[in-house]
């Protein structure tokens, strides 16, 4: 259980695309109709299967690997309130034993909470992304479904109560993508917004995006900094 930093995760996405046309492998993208199905009173998916939840719903490149192969129903794998080394000194075992046969071990997940809401944050982010960008289907079409917790206790706790706030990814995706350039009209289409106006909620002045926008007018009028020559030859002048 290796992850992937988001940037590494999508310039091999992006590099691995442009020369194979695939994802992580999938050498046959799946491009969604207009077709979608109802679930969940109000939500829609364009396909309805998925993977089922286990150690390859934890990490991102596999979530979207499935995404880019057609599945649009993904069954997370179960976030509990015990994990780390509070879970391994209770259950010395991965999540899936295959010595002579093979079971799935309830109690058990190799991530962290914090490491598996940042990789559902990020399959999330580059499944929107893909639909988008290559012309996949609707970025609103698919479903990240899972259970937490366990019990009441479990999900009144916070580290699970922090991980349930799944609006805060959803502003983290719109201001990531502010940030990196794309304009607000195209965030909102993203989000799936009636209006830009309700996309400018999301938006926040960076300092990155100020300095990005000085330089972009430092170099729209050429008033780049000098050379180091023309200083060279500024500081002889003045020693002469």
């Amino acid at each position: 259980m290796i992850p992937i930093p988001f940037k590494e995760l999508m310039n091999w996405l992006t590099t691995e695309y442009e020369r194979e046309k695939s994802a992580f492998g999938v050498h046959f993208p799946y491009r969604a109709g207009e077709k979608s199905l109802p679930i969940f009173g109000g939500e829609k998916i364009e396909t309805p299967f998925g993977p089922a939840a286990g150690p390859n719903t934890q990490l991102a490149q596999n979530i979207i690997s499935a995404y880019f192969a057609g599945a649009r129903f993904f069954e997370l794998k179960t976030v509990q309130k015990m994990d780390g080394a509070e879970l391994a000194a209770c259950i010395s075992r991965p999540c899936i034993l295959a010595e002579d046969e093979c079971y799935n071990c309830e109690w058990s997940t190799e991530l962290t909470v914090p490491q598996a809401y940042e990789e559902y944050v990020k399959a999330w982010f580059a499944c929107k992304i893909l639909a988008k960008v290559y012309g996949l289907g609707d970025p609103d079409g698919f479903i990240f479904n899972m259970s937490v917790g366990y019990d009441l206790e479990g999900i009144r706790g916070p580290k699970i109560d922090k991980y349930l706030t799944t609006h805060v990814a959803r502003h983290t995706y719109a201001t990531v993508c502010l940030s990196q350039g794309v304009s607000l009209k195209n965030v909102s289409k993203m989000l799936g917004h009636a209006s830009v106006k309700m996309t400018e909620r999301y938006a926040r002045v960076l300092d990155s995006s100020i300095l990005r926008d000085m330089n972009n007018i430092r170099d729209t009028m050429n008033l780049g900094k000098p050379k180091k020559q023309e200083v060279k030859e500024e500081s002889d002048k003045e020693a002469i």
